[in-house]
């Protein structure tokens, strides 16, 4: 099998990996107890600062707690807020930065309409990409309006 490198992973990481999925099995709490070892080729992909751990943790936290609320609109439910980029200015894209919008929000902006559009197409090409490898015919149906609607997106992009 051959797996694709970048430059975080590398074919030192990846070897580790599947040794560690041999001698102990693949979970996340194996890697990381291989990784704390200061040595191993995995050791730099961790924060290893407890203090901003912490932090990144709570902050992951919030975005969890934030995505779980949801409104009802006749009896169905739906997720209250996305996340948009938001422009400060209009000068550089730099001056963007991430917010939680409620739907009707977003829904009556443009922009923040496409970008919403440009991350479900995203999804779905990833959710594409992940289950034509099963062969899954039951889902060949779906996997067609997904090329279909490709050019559509792109051409709107």
């Amino acid at each position: 099998m051959k797996y694709k490198t970048t430059n975080k992973i590398t074919k030192e990481r990846i070897q580790e990996i599947l040794r560690i999925k041999k001698q102990n099995g693949l979970t996340a709490e194996n890697v990381i107890n291989e990784a704390k070892k200061k040595k191993n080729v995995l050791h730099p992909l961790f924060d290893w600062n407890n203090t901003e751990a912490a932090e990144k943790w709570r902050l992951h936290q919030a975005r969890v707690f934030i995505n779980e609320i949801k409104i009802i609109i006749d009896t169905k439910e739906y997720y209250a807020f996305e996340n948009v980029s938001i422009n400060i200015s209009s000068t550089t894209k730099d001056d963007a930065v991430r917010e939680y919008k409620e739907t009707l929000e977003i829904t009556n902006n443009n922009d923040w309409r496409q970008q919403i559009i440009k991350s479900a197409y995203s999804q779905l090409l990833y959710w594409k990409n992940k289950y034509e490898q099963y062969n899954l015919t039951e889902f060949l149906p779906i996997m067609k309006e997904i090329e279909k609607i490709s050019p559509k997106i792109k051409m709107e992009a």
